[in-house]
């Protein structure tokens, strides 16, 4: 009893001493809001060329997927509307031919995504999932050609075959080893890596 006395008779302290200094913190939060980006934009990056940027507003929790025209720009993926309650996206990409966009999400929080698959028309899309193609795969996950490439994960969520389509085109047997995949720039070849 006596330790909270003097730590109310402290705050009491603090509460008068800083009194005369209300005004002035008050004008410097007014400050520090107005010099905040009220929208963050990453700069447009180029994929089958088109031109996409990531955008997110002070009201939204997630960023969201623009493509980007010389008439403007149009959202082709907003998280925020979703009727998830928590969840992390592992990747978006949009196909070669620009008519789909595929992206990973982990629902659960467990680092098991879902590949899923959508329409890529410019401004109408994103409101909703898309269709799931397949679940319990990595983060990463990109496109070869017209087929998906993703790594799928065995019962100890080890990171342990590469698909492309339905077929395994890599599967690591040592359990002490995960493996990764990329593909090249020019989207002709995938790169496999194995680490422990």
């Amino acid at each position: 009893p006596r330790v909270q006395e003097h730590i109310r008779q402290e705050n009491a302290h603090a509460v008068r001493s800083l009194r005369p200094l209300r005004n002035t913190a008050k004008r410097l939060y007014r400050e520090m809001l107005a010099a905040t980006a009220k929208e963050q934009a990453d700069v447009p990056f180029e994929r089958h060329g088109r031109y996409y940027c990531a955008r997110q507003t002070s009201e939204e929790a997630y960023a969201t997927l623009h493509l980007c025209t010389a008439s403007g720009r149009s959202c082709v993926l907003n998280p925020n509307r979703w009727n998830i309650a928590e969840f992390s996206i592992g990747c978006v990409q949009p196909s070669p031919d620009n008519r789909e966009l595929l992206y990973t999400v982990d629902r659960h929080g467990r680092e098991e995504y879902d590949l899923l698959v959508q329409p890529l028309v410019d401004g109408s899309q994103g409101q909703t999932l898309g269709r799931t193609c397949h679940t319990g795969v990595g983060a990463r996950a990109c496109w070869i050609g017209h087929a998906l490439s993703y790594v799928r994960m065995d019962g100890a969520k080890r990171a342990d075959r590469v698909f492309v389509g339905e077929s395994v085109i890599y599967s690591e047997p040592d359990e002490h080893f995960e493996v990764e995949h990329r593909v090249t720039r020019l989207g002709r070849r995938i790169m496999v890596h194995s680490a422990s």
